[in-house]
């Protein structure tokens, strides 16, 4: 999806690139509905995006990544700590991370997805390894805490800006919240589709091979929702977790839904009122 120059303050390039094809990989979500819901042996729903977030998400990036590069440079973003904090039950599946690593080293050679792996991952989770035992180890050492296994959740306070909206930035003896009113969360609230709960991604079954090797089969960072922060982050956006909850079960029949359920409501209690009217009757004659 090529863009006009000038058009995109700040942005590295003239362009964003789909590099591949997503049918087969999939997010962890909070929440999802019938239609669009995946779940893993492990009981982990997840969901997989139409191509509108991806450039979405990208062009999102044109808009903060800058300032939180600085933020970061001068030691004063707390947006870890903060996302930390409110998230619950952080896991970290050593198992499946070295599960992982091993069906890795079995991939074709001309492949490249060992080198592929090791150019994705930001400095912020691949800093001093030269192989994949030590990313391995440096991967497995950030699971041993929650903010550790939070950074491995969102990579960094980029990408949580931009999924969930939320960023937490020291100015003296202040802290100062920044919330993203472009952010994923904000457009899934928008359109009434699942909500994406972090960075991660895994694939079920991958029709295209080198997905097989790249993506975990099973997530080895995962955690659940925290109902008080979503609640919160509906009504910022908009809405409510009972409308939005609403949305993800009817969408766009809502009202017709309710109108039928009404009727459907009203036909059985006049006929639970016909039919112990009828058997009074009876019993008094």
């Amino acid at each position: 999806m090529s863009f006009e120059e000038g058009k995109w303050p700040r942005s590295k390039g003239e362009s964003i690139v789909l590099t591949c094809d997503r049918d087969k990989v999939f997010q962890n979500s909070f929440f999802h509905n019938l239609a669009s819901q995946k779940k893993t042996e492990t009981g982990t729903f997840a969901t997989s995006y139409d191509d509108i977030y991806i450039p979405y998400h990208e062009m999102g990036h044109s808009l903060s990544a800058d300032f939180f590069r600085f933020t970061s440079a001068f030691g004063i973003d707390d947006t870890i700590k903060l996302i930390t904090a409110l998230s619950n039950n952080l896991t970290f599946n050593e198992n499946a991370l070295n599960a992982f690593f091993e069906h890795l080293k079995t991939a074709p050679a001309e492949m490249n997805v060992q080198e592929e792996l090791i150019h994705r991952l930001p400095r912020s989770i691949y800093e001093h390894g030269q192989s994949l035992d030590e990313l391995k180890t440096e991967i497995a050492q950030l699971g041993t805490s929650n903010e550790g296994i939070v950074q491995l959740l969102h990579l960094n306070s980029v990408e949580i800006f931009q999924i969930i909206g939320l960023a937490m930035v020291k100015h003296g003896e202040r802290n100062i919240l920044f919330i993203n009113s472009l952010s994923d969360f904000a457009l899934a609230t928008e359109l009434g589709q699942p909500i994406r709960a972090d960075h991660s991604s895994f694939a079920l079954n991958p029709e295209k091979q080198e997905y097989g090797f790249l993506l975990s089969n099973i997530p080895f960072v995962n955690h659940s929702l925290n109902l008080n922060l979503y609640g919160a982050m509906l009504k910022i956006y908009g809405s409510s977790m009972q409308k939005y909850v609403l949305s993800m079960m009817y969408g766009d029949k809502l009202v017709q839904t309710l109108k039928a359920e009404w009727t459907l409501g009203k036909n059985i209690i006049l006929k639970n009122l016909l039919y112990n009217k009828l058997l009074k009757d009876h019993k008094l004659q």
